[in-house]
């Protein structure tokens, strides 16, 4: 494909965006992998902003959860106007980071580019590696990145046990985390829509830890490039938690509070044990009392 083909792709999928406002500015991104392969996803925005996912964060977590870690380019199509939009646009360092990071676990080089509506360019790095020149950190050699091999991210529900299923798949979401060494502890979560598919994935690790993107989250970003954002059920596993339930931390107990504020759709919880079969069950009312948003309710 030609790089009008891609912003082509990229336009037809500005509705793969989750926003607070409907009118808030979309960036969507296509990662092409050394595979040829191509994921595309929106950015995700939180009410606190603190648990916001770019759209070139959520390729990379995409790529990842399929199997495919080999990126070699990202591309963004920036829908902005106004004062925050392309007349301040600089290249944010965060962005860079991710893809400096995924790049050192990989081994292959990213080029970056991002795109007006218009078609216009307005961003072009040939290589990451040598934008940011002090932070380039070691290259790391992971036999778990050497592992993988193309595969689908989702199943269809055929009606099998809620527990036995979900489990499943978050076993499997699990063994596609990406970690920043060859040993960690890993995070598997596996959604359940209401069209009936289950998404799975990892946790997308982040070197300082501020950037984590958690496998819950991981999960929703799965779905949502599929635009199938109406989550009904969750379920999630760690090697951490062997012989008692896991726990979701309050992040992600946070981000599907926001969820189902967003989709009106309530969202049942299953917390597994990863070599028993305890599991525990909560409703998010009770996982997270008295839920908090930036938006006011109405009266």
């Amino acid at each position: 494909m030609n790089p009008s083909d891609y912003l082509d792709l990229l336009a037809k999928s500005r509705h793969l965006c989750f926003l607070k406002k409907k009118e808030n500015p979309r960036s969507v991104s296509v990662a092409i992998s050394a595979l040829g392969k191509q994921y595309v996803c929106g950015n995700i925005e939180s009410y606190n902003h603190m648990l916001d996912i770019t759209s070139e964060h959520a390729v990379l977590i995409l790529a990842m959860n399929s199997g495919d870690p080999y990126i070699k380019e990202v591309i963004t199509l920036l829908d902005t106007e106004g004062a925050i939009g392309q007349s301040r646009l600089q290249v944010n360092p965060l962005i860079i980071k991710v893809l400096v990071d995924h790049y050192i676990r990989t081994g292959t080089k990213i080029a970056y580019s991002v795109y007006s509506r218009e078609g216009k360019k307005l961003i072009d790095i040939p290589d990451v590696w040598n934008y940011l020149p002090g932070y380039q950190p070691e290259m790391l050699d992971l036999d778990f990145i050497k592992s993988q091999k193309p595969a689908s991210d989702k199943v269809e529900y055929q009606g099998e046990p809620l527990e036995k299923i979900l489990k499943e798949c978050a076993i499997r979401g699990m063994d596609r985390a990406m970690l920043a060494a060859n040993q960690g502890t890993r995070y598997g979560a596996a959604v359940l829509t209401d069209k009936g598919n289950i998404y799975f994935a990892g946790q997308y690790g982040s070197f300082e830890h501020r950037l984590n993107v958690h496998a819950e989250m991981a999960a929703f970003v799965c779905a949502l490039a599929n635009d199938d954002r109406n989550i009904t059920h969750l379920g999630l596993v760690s090697d951490k938690f062997r012989d008692e339930p896991v726990s979701a931390c309050g992040c992600c107990r946070q981000f599907y509070s926001e969820i189902i504020q967003r989709t009106g759709r309530d969202i049942e919880y299953f917390l597994f044990a990863l070599d028993t079969d305890e599991f525990s069950t909560y409703s998010q009312e009770e996982y997270l009392p008295g839920k908090w948003s930036s938006i006011k309710a109405k009266k």
